[in-house]
């Protein structure tokens, strides 16, 4: 079971910078045997339904374990890996230990360093960085083959 974030910050915030659309993750969600558990503050029930619809991927979405913090923790430890863009939730699964992969824009913030596959302060973070200011794809690209590796690990629970 893996835990999704796409969305990040404010306008003031660079969220455009530093967030991708679900339809533009659809492609790398497509693992048999895979569930997706939404971790988006903001997400609509319209847009996790055309996730579904566009893309055969559903994704559970628990808006009252999102909106109290300490279920947010609960529902992180819980999984199985957490899928983030450069949000809280990336700084909440560090914090716990558990496994997070970070989808990180060409010129992220401070916090997440401008090379390298770790952050210093998270042992169990792995950051996934666009080669290309604004292109995700080579970031995709690793990520549908890291999760199809993640998935066929022995253990991995589905």
């Amino acid at each position: 079971v893996i835990g999704l974030s796409w969305r990040g910050g404010t306008q003031t915030s660079r969220s455009p910078l530093r967030s991708i659309g679900l339809e533009t993750l659809a492609p790398a969600l497509r693992h048999e045997g895979v569930r997706w558990v939404s971790l988006q503050y903001d997400a609509t029930s319209a847009e996790v339904e055309a996730l579904e619809r566009a893309a055969g991927v559903p994704l559970s979405h628990w808006p009252e374990a999102i909106d109290d913090y300490e279920e947010t923790a609960a529902l992180v430890c819980a999984l199985d890996l957490t899928v983030s863009v450069c949000t809280a939730v990336v700084h909440l699964a560090g914090a716990l230990g558990r496994p997070v992969w970070i989808l990180t824009p060409r010129g992220p913030e401070w916090r997440y360093g401008l090379s390298g596959e770790k952050m210093p302060w998270y042992p169990s973070a792995r950051l996934l960085r666009q080669a290309r200011f604004g292109d995700w794809s080579d970031v995709l690209s690793r990520l549908e083959s890291d999760l199809a590796r993640f998935a066929a690990a022995p253990g991995a629970r589905r």
